[in-house]
């Protein structure tokens, strides 16, 4: 399969594919902040940012119900290469999607810039994989991933914010001695 550079940025992102790839899809079920600053939802994978930029939109094939469109909003640390990381809220429906060989489509890629939800790449809900409909009703916004971001201002500003809070009560207390 030919593939082309992301002209954008070549530094965080070595090529795109150019049509449908074979991946391997596994599941995950954990409730946490994506990589992208949303919550994990339906209608989310984690993938290798350096094939699938973060905020793409994906197609998924083959893999039964859980075939439909998806973003990339989340990286993992075991997800290289041709790997695929689904949500799937209820943990026993994760584990028992087990590894499946699956085809993945580009459709849009995405800005692959961590902490900055995805504005561009949304999914209707109708579009979900049809086993992902049933959780996106939870959801309220009517777009997945969710507009509010989890991680409103990112990792990066409040950990500086947190450092400056630290500073501060060090001031604090050297004035008090």
């Amino acid at each position: 399969m030919v593939s082309a550079l992301n002209g954008a940025d070549t530094a965080s992102v070595k090529w795109t594919p150019t049509g449908p790839m074979p991946f391997t899809a596994t599941a995950y079920s954990t409730k946490a902040n994506t990589v992208k600053g949303v919550q994990t939802q339906p209608g989310i994978v984690a993938a290798d940012r350096t094939l699938l930029p973060l905020g793409s939109t994906i197609r998924v094939s083959d893999a039964g119900k859980y075939s439909g469109l998806y973003v990339v909003t989340d990286v993992g640390t075991a997800i290289h290469g041709r790997r695929i990381d689904i949500y799937i809220s209820d943990i026993a429906e994760a584990r028992a999607f087990g590894k499946k060989e699956v085809t993945v489509e580009l459709i849009k890629a995405g800005d692959n810039v961590k902490f900055s939800p995805e504005t561009t790449n949304t999914i209707p809900k109708s579009a979900l994989a049809p086993a992902q409909k049933q959780d996106a009703k939870a959801i309220p916004s009517n777009k997945v991933p969710a507009s509010t971001p989890a991680v409103v201002k990112g990792r990066v500003v409040q950990a500086q914010q947190k450092a400056q809070k630290k500073i501060e009560e060090a001031k604090e207390q050297a004035k008090r001695q």
